[in-house]
């Protein structure tokens, strides 16, 4: 049985800090693959009928982590799909563990430059402001900080891809030419529409 046979009734589940392009990435991902998508954060919002800054701002993020711990539990257990988790989702083990039983977790890695580029053309185009961990003082600051704080719970992921020289599309042809070839390799031919990329493996935590 080859990778992909694995991978028939495993989700896909994007992780790493916000801004990187899991939302994007991960419905781009779910229509070439076929699959069914769902966001974290955007469930969460449903929920509570309210933004996620604003959450934090009533509520607080401890409650928001218990919203986010109860949606992920039910995500676990679904079959085949595409999951983007929110950046802040690594914090609680629970979650990764149960994740973990049912999907392979792709980091998908940015700089804070392309990071800080994301969310900015974001909140431009959107009107809004979901980052709240952000809010107060230099942001830039805060980001580094917390990128510094999360960076070894981020490497719970079983693949990772560095995301800087390419648009979200190409994230998402890259993961899927991966994934119709059967396997992940750290090398490509020169032939190659994406010669050059490199998805990593992260052996400790492979599933197969």
């Amino acid at each position: 049985m080859d990778m992909m046979d694995n991978l028939l009734g495993k989700n896909i589940v994007l992780i790493d800090f916000m801004g990187v392009g899991k939302t994007t990435v991960g419905n781009l991902l779910s229509k070439k693959l076929g699959r069914g998508f769902f966001d974290c954060d955007d469930i969460i919002m449903e929920r509570c009928a309210m933004k996620i800054k604003d959450i934090f701002k009533i509520y607080g993020e401890k409650y928001f982590r218990e919203m986010e711990k109860g949606v992920l539990a039910e995500l676990s257990e679904r079959k085949g799909v595409v999951i983007a988790t929110g950046g802040g989702a690594v914090l609680n083990p629970e979650n990764i563990e149960k994740l973990k039983i049912n999907g392979l977790l792709v980091r998908l890695k940015a700089s804070p430059w392309k990071i800080m580029s994301n969310i900015s053309g974001y909140a431009e185009s959107q009107s809004c402001d979901s980052r709240p961990l952000l809010d107060e003082g230099d942001k830039l600051g805060n980001m580094l900080r917390l990128m510094h704080e999360r960076e070894g719970l981020y490497r719970c992921c079983h693949y990772e891809l560095f995301t800087d020289p390419f648009s979200a599309e190409e994230v998402s042809a890259i993961i899927t030419q991966y994934l119709s070839e059967g396997h992940f390799s750290k090398k490509r031919s020169k032939e190659s529409k994406y010669h050059g990329y490199s998805i990593e493996p992260n052996h400790s935590w492979l599933p197969f």
